[in-house]
């Protein structure tokens, strides 16, 4: 059978009960939302006040929107009607799908003009890309259902998987105002989640080129010359200060197995930062062919390149990588931070200790040689290891979707499938007049946001009552042997440190604690801590208020 549609152009407008604006925004605190909203629209009374009170933002007058975790939930509601004589509603039988997408606005673009600069939330075979471009024209978002002709679109296939804007569904519901003219309302929920990675595979610098900047800047201080670009304190006068010239002291930066402050830093570096030696590093590519050219100098030769043996550093720092626990190139380190601690500066520190030696030997011998280039090799592979460590690390953190910038605004932009007379789909956009009002995202800590979050404490008679059950820990057998070693009065000490043997039963252990203990424990420790910060920052007022509250029938 074939239906014949009476077809208009379809136009949205402000719903009938909105006295301005285009697409409204409602707010609801509690997860019923749906039922209220659907109540609210049968009465014809909704309570829009929200809108002036939650303009809280620092940016803008543009009213905030709060996230689930603050107990707050927003629906969108649009009307859609023929665009013909009178403005019939639109007959729901001609809708086959209704959306909309959420728009970042540009820094200068208006709410009224044309999207021309807008930011869309794109996805690519079901992946998040992020803000990216808005598409010109008014395609479907689907780019898989683009028009191929006369603005009729593709149909749907099921095996594709879902490419472009990101969309959010609308729902039809068809009502009768005052005057009991039929009117046709969508509607959908509003989420404010989501987030995106980068692409891994992306050779594009994730960081603002100014921001970036500045963290070269001081990425280069974080070493002294030769092996960074922060000038040296001359030994005796602390407040002169070498220039980033080479000096022939430079050649030998550990003699007779004793570095200089200047290698101790960058030991640190490359032992506690990066892991150098270790050969399940990969990002350690080009430290590791850097060091290999650098070489050790036979103490009983000049320390020059005839006297050079074929002991690499990296061939150094790899002998101690399979030492596990007892690596003692570790130990060395934790006590010259000891020596450092003590002494207050590392500049007043006189001597290190001796560098361990290879295979087992006490002490190293040898002193390191090092040329200009040498130098200058190993300043340029810090500098890249860096760079990528902070590089690879952004691109494994969720960004959130919405942000809370000066220019971080946003826009819900309607849109309706519906078919025309011959039974073809056609997509719908709303106009400027039609969109949302333009509005911001609350941070998740945003205090103006949060809304009043009661957790019950516990009476003190409640923590004898009942076993201890709620929270439960597996526990490996050598942790706990420690728990258990703990005494009362001593604490964590040494002398219930377990030694290296292996426990005789191979079996763990599951602890559980009393929930209103741990309830109570975490109520004493935060009260604790804040007591002590109150010292420093005086914040108390701002962070604890107790007042009588009767009990609740």
């Amino acid at each position: 059978m074939t239906i014949h549609y009476q077809s208009h152009p379809v136009s949205f407008k402000r719903p009938y009960y909105s006295t301005s604006g285009g697409a409204q925004l409602h707010r609801y605190l509690d997860p019923d939302f749906v039922n209220k909203f659907q109540r609210e629209l049968s009465l014809q009374r909704f309570d829009q006040a929200w809108l002036n009170e939650d303009r809280f933002s620092d940016h803008g007058n543009e009213p905030v929107l709060r996230l689930p975790m603050h107990h707050s939930f927003y629906l969108i509601s649009t009307e859609v009607i023929c665009d013909h004589i009178g403005f019939p509603a639109l007959d729901p039988k001609r809708i086959t799908s209704a959306g909309f997408v959420i728009r970042k606005l540009s820094a200068t673009l208006s709410p009224t003009l044309s999207p021309t600069g807008e930011k869309s939330w794109l996805l690519e075979e079901g992946e998040a890309m992020g803000w990216q471009d808005s598409p010109t024209g008014l395609n479907d978002p689907d780019i898989h259902r683009r028009v191929c002709r006369e603005n009729i679109l593709h149909p749907r296939l099921a095996i594709e998987a879902y490419s472009g804007e990101q969309t959010h569904p609308l729902h039809v519901k068809t009502t009768t105002d005052d005057n009991k003219k039929t009117r046709t309302i969508l509607y959908g929920y509003v989420p404010l989640g989501g987030t995106y990675r980068l692409p891994s595979s992306s050779t594009a610098s994730p960081f603002d080129s100014s921001s970036e900047n500045n963290f070269r800047t001081v990425a280069k201080q974080q070493l002294p010359w030769p092996f960074g670009y922060r000038k040296n304190t001359v030994p005796g006068n602390h407040k002169k200060n070498q220039e980033l010239q080479w000096q022939k002291q430079y050649n030998t930066p550990i003699k007779a197995g004793i570095p200089d402050a200047a290698s101790f830093e960058l030991l640190r570096v490359l032992i506690n930062r990066y892991h150098l030696g270790e050969s399940n590093v990969t990002m350690n590519q080009r430290l590791q062919q850097v060091t290999e050219a650098i070489f050790f100098a036979e103490k009983t030769k000049k320390h020059n390149k005839t006297g050079l043996t074929d002991k690499s550093l990296w061939d150094y720092l790899s002998s101690f990588s399979t030492q596990g626990e007892k690596n003692r190139l570790v130990e060395w380190l934790i006590r010259q931070e000891d020596r450092i601690e003590a002494s207050g500066s590392i500049d007043v520190v006189n001597q290190f200790e001796q560098l361990p030696g290879w295979n087992g030997q006490q002490h190293l011998d040898d002193s390191l040689y090092l040329s200009p280039s040498d130098a200058q090799n190993l300043r340029d592979a810090l500098d890249q290891r860096l760079f990528e460590h902070a590089s690879n690390k952004a691109k494994e953190i969720p960004l959130p979707k919405f942000q809370q910038g000066e220019h971080d605004r946003y826009q819900i932009v309607p849109f309706i499938r519906a078919r025309d007379k011959e039974g073809k789909e056609r997509i719908y956009w709303a106009d400027a007049s039609a969109r949302s009002e333009s509005f911001r995202v609350a941070a998740p800590f945003d205090p103006l946001a949060s809304r009043p979050s009661v957790i019950q404490m516990p009476s003190l008679k409640d923590l004898r009552k009942g076993m201890a059950q709620g929270v439960s820990m597996i526990t490996p057998a050598d942790t706990f042997s420690l728990l258990n070693a703990l005494k009362l009065k001593k604490g964590v000490s040494e002398e219930v440190l377990p030694d290296n043997e292996p426990v005789s039963l191979g079996i763990q252990w599951i602890c559980s604690f009393s929930l209103p203990v741990v309830t109570l424990i975490a109520m004493i420790l935060l009260m604790i801590m804040i007591s002590l910060l109150n010292i420093v920052f005086f914040w108390l007022p701002w962070v604890r208020i107790c007042i009588p509250f009767p009990k609740i029938k």
